[in-house]
């Protein structure tokens, strides 16, 4: 039975993290099961925010579909994350578990 991680947000924390651990995996050859759940299809690159101040950047040029991620084998979920138990390992969000 493959490894589950379940990394929870889709800041560019969570995404480098999602990135990172496809690819060594796959360097590896070892399999998992690579979850994100994230509250906003869309990763902002907050840097560009500036450009779009400016004029000089469109707003949607600012951002990015974390859904991408999945052609990494990364599975995402566009939820939002209402309560973590620990002790059971189970994440609860607004669509369920």
């Amino acid at each position: 039975m493959p490894k589950r991680v379940l990394i929870l947000g889709g800041g560019t924390g969570g995404l480098i993290a999602a990135k990172t651990l496809a690819h060594s995996l796959k360097a590896e050859g070892a399999e998992a099961e690579i979850t994100l759940i994230t509250n906003n299809p869309w990763h902002e690159f907050q840097p560009l925010f500036f450009d779009v101040a400016l004029s000089t950047a469109k707003p949607e040029e600012t951002r990015a579909p974390i859904s991408s991620l999945e052609r990494l084998g990364v599975r995402v979920l566009v939820e939002e994350v209402k309560t973590i138990d620990l002790a059971n390992r189970v994440v609860n969000t607004d669509r369920g578990r």
